[in-house]
Order: structure tokens, then sequence, then C-alpha cells
């Protein structure tokens, strides 16, 4: 950051300093930058002796205090710098810069702006504010920012796509498109003129990437055949080949040469046999090739029987090519009724059986939106388990008319995973006790099979014994005590039984050791089931200022995502990222969709409502921590009691406290070697845990609830009860 000297006044309140002092400012200006905040304040001090109302030295004295953490002083110097010199560009930038860092980008945007009225072509100022206005989604202003930049610095590379990247996010594709055409005629002329080939350069990844941006605008803007054409001419310089493979597929198609798409699919196809969306724009070609209604959606239950036959052929075909691929069968089996979904599913799950695939329910789970396909599943697999529980374990002869007999007899891990399919199939189902019946044989077949107790706990879970669903969770949890996911998945069903305190015991059994352990390092870790299972099972137990916490723990681990794009908005464009900058922009703009995020608004929202229900004297409690409860419901000889074992107490730890300074103090030598650095401040989760501040902070209950209900509308209008 610069200080420019403006002309005006010769007082101490000017800006205008002689020239020891400037050469003094300078010098604070590159302390801050390189972090040296107790030697920038030493300068600061040192000028402000002889020009106490200087304003940009307050003002830059203020910044540096906010980087320590005094952020009160930070403000105070800051404004008080501002009354010093108002058409300082350095105050206001100062002042945007310590309400960015506080996150109040709105704020921050206005100290710039009034910056920029007093030094209009202030770079360092304009790029701020174009960064502040892509976070905010001032996208006008954004692009007014960008053309600013362009227009003072048209040598500068980030320029040109940084004004191309706002034209873009605001939705003027041909003007995008023009300014990176226009930046490319000035590459290609610097090219020539310096007799470089950039094929043999560095910048090769750039130079693709900038490439495959531009034709993912030409493909955003409906321009197919001006794409197809363009990859033709430029494909030799995109590294990205299946990228850029996918493209050429999709404008083929969107274009209507359907034979030349469908050639490109199936090379697409033989690269990944399970990519869903290769699969259907496959099917899509084949029906227009023979002149058939293509479908929209891929939702075989609104095609007409034609229709489903066709898609039928075409997946045995595709599975007869690919066999090792299981995404045509399961296709296949998608389009298929009645007694044909039989003899694919009964051919489609008797060798994962054999190589006992416990993730086959999951493979088949979407069928069960069909009640029809589910009886018919769990019919299959009631007839393979009657038949391995004979003496000779076979499967059945097959459905389909060929290979009818299985004369060889199956390994006896063939019926455990046919049995626990079949749990697994009667809790979907809503048949809790014939799920945990099953699961008993399943325990009594192998019982150091892990994947059964976890099927039969979450039968139980599911019928409402909570409490037994724990018991059987952890004794599966004993059985391999490294396994994190059974760590997780057992704490998470101690906390949907109430069982708070074991979760926590549990859960901290694989969260790092020392300082960062505990709750703490599962906040620093974004660990979001953790904390909503929390919230929830506080607000069921009515200890709502700890559920608060938890609530308001995840609203920040999103807030800390949106965030965290900040850093993105200068690197993509330095990296020519464009692509994926472009995607990570649009899914930030929804990212508060997420279910995590969806959760902790309704918990917040009830848990509001069920306070502001409550008497006035019981909102009192609310505020209190324990110890106050305590004195609050004592008689006042109690009072007194607790008062002086509190008091002696508090001697006791600060005597306690007193000793291992002095001890530390004597062997400092020690402690240097033992020390790694500076002790730690608290985090987020360790001051206030059981969130009695928080709670203390909300002076309105039932507008508090009002506010998250406003945050479900906007985000999650659906999921408002």
């Amino acid at each position: 950051m610069a200080s420019k000297s403006s002309k005006g006044s010769t007082s101490s309140s000017s800006s205008i300093l002689p020239s020891k002092e400037q050469s003094l400012f300078r010098n604070l200006v590159q302390l801050y930058e390189t972090k040296q905040y107790k030697k920038s304040i030493k300068v600061a001090d040192q000028i402000l002796r002889k020009y106490p109302n200087h304003g940009e030295t307050l003002a830059m004295k203020g910044l540096v205090l906010s980087c320590i953490d005094r952020k009160s002083e930070a403000y105070e110097l800051v404004r008080l710098g501002l009354r010093s010199d108002l058409r300082s560009h350095v105050c206001w930038h100062v002042y945007g810069l310590l309400y960015r860092a506080d996150r109040d980008y709105k704020e921050a945007s206005k100290a710039y702006l009034q910056a920029l009225r007093i030094d209009k072509d202030n770079i360092q100022i304009l790029r701020d504010l174009a960064l502040l206005q892509i976070q905010n989604r001032d996208l006008d202003g954004f692009e007014s920012t960008r053309r600013t930049l362009l227009t003072l610095k048209p040598n500068q590379k980030n320029n040109w796509i940084g004004f191309a990247v706002a034209n873009h996010v605001n939705g003027n594709l041909n003007a995008a498109l023009n300014v990176l055409e226009t930046y490319e005629g000035t590459l290609n002329e610097s090219t020539t003129a310096n007799g470089k080939d950039s094929e043999n350069q560095e910048e090769r990844y750039e130079v693709s990437e900038l490439e495959m941006y531009k034709v993912m605008i030409m493909y955003e803007n409906g321009d197919y055949e001006k794409v197809y054409e363009y990859l033709l001419k430029n494909e030799s310089k995109m590294v990205d080949k299946l990228a850029v493979a996918e493209m050429k597929a999709k404008v083929l198609f969107n274009l209507e040469k359907i034979e030349d798409s469908i050639r490109a699919f199936d090379d697409l196809l033989k690269i990944n046999s399970e990519n869903r969306e290769y699969l259907s724009y496959y099917l899509k070609c084949s029906l227009r090739m023979n002149e058939m209604e293509c479908f929209e959606t891929w939702n075989p239950d609104l095609m007409v029987q034609e229709l489903r036959d066709y898609c039928l052929s075409v997946c045995d075909d595709l599975a007869i090519k690919y066999p090792d691929s299981m995404s045509f069968p399961r296709a296949a089996m998608e389009f298929s009724r009645e007694d044909a979904f039989l003899k694919r599913a009964d051919v489609f799950v008797r060798p994962l059986l054999r190589k006992a695939v416990p993730s086959l329910f999951s493979i088949l789970k979407h069928f069960y939106s069909d009640p029809a396909k589910a009886r018919i599943l769990g019919n299959l697999m009631e007839s393979f388990r009657k038949s391995l529980n004979q003496d000779s374990p076979q499967f059945p002869p097959l459905t389909s008319s060929e290979n009818t007999s299985e004369s060889n007899p199956e390994q006896p891990h063939v019926l455990l995973w046919v049995l626990y399919y079949l749990v697994l199939h009667y809790d979907e189902v809503g048949e809790y006790e014939k799920a945990i019946e099953i699961a008993d044989l399943g325990i009594s077949h192998t019982d150091s099979c892990i994947d059964i107790y976890l099927a039969k706990a979450k039968a139980m879970k599911h019928k409402g014994d909570r409490r037994g669903a724990v018991e059987i969770m952890n004794h599966a949890r004993k059985l391999d005590l490294s396994d994190r996911y059974l760590n997780h998945k057992c704490s998470k069903y101690a906390m949907q039984a109430d069982r708070v305190d074991l979760a926590e015991e549990w859960i901290s059994l694989f969260t790092r050791d020392g300082e960062f352990g505990g709750i703490q390092a599962l906040y620093d870790m974004q660990c979001m089931w953790y904390e909503l299972e929390a919230g929830d099972a506080f607000l069921r137990l009515n200890e709502f200022s700890k559920a608060l916490k938890r609530y308001i723990a995840v609203n920040r681990h999103f807030d800390d995502i949106l965030e965290d794009q900040f850093d993105f908005h200068t690197y993509c464009l330095r990296k020519v990222t464009l692509r994926s900058y472009i995607n990570t922009i649009r899914m930030e703009n929804h990212v508060k969709e997420q279910r995590y995020y969806i959760r902790s608004v309704k918990g917040l929202a009830r848990l509001f409502f069920r306070i502001s229900n409550e008497t006035e004297e019981q909102q009192m409690m609310r505020r209190m921590t324990v110890d106050e409860l305590e004195l609050e419901k004592a008689t006042p000889a109690e009072r007194k009691k607790i008062l002086a074992k509190r008091k002696k107490a508090q001697l006791k730890k600060d005597a306690a406290a007193e000793s291992v300074k002095l001890k530390a103090e004597k062997d400092e030598s020690v402690t240097k070697k033992t020390q790694k650095g500076p002790a730690r401040p608290p985090g987020w989760m360790e001051i206030d845990p059981d969130g009695i501040e928080l709670l203390r902070n909300v002076s309105d209950y039932q507008e508090e609830a009002f506010k998250y209900v406003n945050e479900l509308q906007k985000w999650a209008p659906n999921h408002i009860d």
C-alpha cells in the first residue's frame, strides 16, 4: 500500500509531511506489508509525536493495530485519521481494509468508492474494489471496475481476462468473447514480433485453458457451429483432451450430426463406461438415428413402451460390447418391467453375491422408488435364502431361459450376504421386526461380520429403539477399534439417542491429540454432521444454549466457505483456471441450498420459537450460567457459603497458576527446548463452550426465529414446516 501526498494545507493535520517524516511514513508502509507490526507502531508513534493530527499516519497505525487484534483502538484511530484528513484516499482505503477484514464487504465497498472519488485512477483501490464487488455479486459494478482497470493498464493480461470474466458472469457473452479475441490479437502480434512459438513455452497450459474458456462461452451462447469449427481449428493448442472430446460430442449432438455424435460418445464410453451422462447422450443419438421420439430427461417411467424397448436393446448391445461395466445391465433393468426385470436382476446379483460385494443394496437402492421392483428384489433374495439354507447350498435355477441349472455348491459366505441384503431390504420397506430377525440369523451365521451389526442397528433405530441401536453399534465398533467409520457411526447413533456424553467420548478418540483435541478439533475440521446431531440432541434435551452453539457453528462454516472464495478471485485469473473459476462462482451462488445449512437454519428457527413460547422467568433463567443459576436458587445463607467456597477455590487456582509460572521462569531453558511455538489462543468452541453468552446476546427471541424463517424462505422454501 502506498501513500500519495496531496496538495493543500501545510498544517499538522494535512497529509503533507516534511521529507524526513515522508521517509518514515514510507518505511511504516513497508513494515506493515512485511508484517513487522511492532516496528510499524514505533515508526507511527515517531511521526505522531511531531504531527499528532496527521490523518494518514493515524489511519496506518489503526490498520496495524487491527492486525494484532486491537480492533476497537484500530477503528477509533482510523476514524480520527479520517476526521483529520477527509480528502485523503489513503485514509478511506484503510477504512475499507478494516471493514474487509471484518467481512463487512458493503461498508468496505462504500469506503473504496469514496477513496476513488479522491483518486479515481488508483490501481490498488480499483483492484480491491473489484474483489469486493464479485464477492458481493455486484456484477454491474464489477464489470465497470474491470473496464476501468483495463483502460488504465491495457498491457496487463489479468485486466483483459478479468474484464472478459466480468462480462461472462454478468451475462454479456458476446462482449466477453470479443474481449478475449481482442486480447488474443494483441498476444499474437507480440508473439510474432518476438519470434516465439507459444507451443514451446511454459504458458502452454494457460493458452489451452484460455482456448477452452472461449469454447465454454461460445457453447453457452448457443453458437454450436462456431464452437465446432473452433475446436477443429485449435484442438492442437488444447491439452485437456477429455474436455475437448466431451465438448465435440455435445456440439455434434446439438448440430444434429447424429452419426458423428454417436461415434464420439462411443469413444467416450470406451474411456469411462460408467459415466451416466455419456450413456444418456448415446441413447438419445440412437433414438434420433431411428427417427424416434427423444427423451428430455432420463425417466423410464414416463416413456412409452416402444421407447423403453428400444433403449433396452441398445443397453443390451452395449453390455455385450463392454462386459466389465455394471452401468449397462443396471440401465437395462431400469427399462424393464415385471418378469423381464426379475430375470435381469437375477443375472445381475448372483456374481456380486459370490464376490461378497457389501454395496449391492446401495447399487440397487434406486429401484426401491418403484414398489413393484422392490417387491421383486425381496422375493428374489428370499428364494436365494431358502435354497442356500439347504444341505447342499445352491442358488435356485436361473429365472432366464439359458443356463437354467446351478450344479456347484456355493461358498458359505454367499448366504451371509443374502441375509445382509434382506436386512437392508426389509428396513427400506418398513418391516423392521423382520429385518431384526434376519439380522440375528446373520449374526448366528458369522458373528464377526461387522456389516450385519450395522444393518441391525439401523433397523432398530428406525423401529424406535435408539438405545438398543447404540448398544449394537458399540458392539460393532469394538470389533475393530481402529476403524474411523465405525467410530463416527457409533457416535452419531449415540447423539440420536441423546447420549451426548458417550458420543463426545467416542468421537474424541479420533480427533487430534494435545491442545487441538476434542470438540474444537471437530470445529476446525468443519465436522458438520457431528455439530448438527449434537444440536438436535441438545434441543431435544432442552439445553438450548448448547444447541445454539452447535447450530451457529454450522452457519459459521458456511460463512467460511463463502469467504474462502475470496482468494480465488485473483488466483484463478493469474493461473487462467477460468472454467473452474466460473463453476466455483456458480456453485457458491447456491451453497446455502445444501442440506447441512438448511438443517442448521431449521434447528435455529425451532429453538428460538420454543424459547419465545416460554415465560419471562424461564427466559431469564436461560441467560444464566450454571454458577449464576446455583446462586439464584440458593437461600441467603446458602449463597454466602457458595461464595466463600468459590473464593477459596479461586485462591487455590491462582496459587497453582503462580507456582507454575515461577517454575517455568526458573526452568526457562528447558521450556524453550520443549515449547514448539507461542501458546495457541482459545478457539471459537472453547470460548463460551455452552453458548450462554450467545444466548444472552439475543434480545428478541421471536424476531430471531423469524430471521431464520426468512432465511429458509430464501434458500429452501419447500423445507418450511
